[in-house]
């Protein structure tokens, strides 16, 4: 099948064979902004009542995809599990 990016049985990320394309769950004030300002590699999917992004990834630099996995990440991730990668709201890193 797509491959899905989980934290437990919360999904961030996944890729769409359909579309083509890398879905996203991102804070949506960013997701808005990102819609009206780069559509060509943002546009909206709608699931139920959920707002997800889909990205064409080929169109970013890896920091940029980076920071958006990033935030997708935290979107789902327990405080908790955040805290063992590093403050809330700052980037994942591995525990020392």
């Amino acid at each position: 099948g797509d491959p899905w990016f989980n934290v437990g049985t919360k999904s961030f990320a996944l890729f769409s064979t359909q579309k083509g394309l890398w879905i996203f769950k991102l804070p949506k004030p960013r997701q808005m902004m990102l819609f009206e300002v780069r559509p060509e590699i943002f546009s909206p999917m709608r699931a139920g009542g959920l707002l997800w992004s889909f990205v064409d990834v080929e169109k970013l630099d890896t920091a940029e995809l980076k920071d958006l996995l990033e935030d997708a990440w935290r979107m789902v991730a327990p405080k908790s599990v955040q805290r063992q990668y590093g403050q809330p709201g700052t980037s994942p890193k591995q525990s020392r």
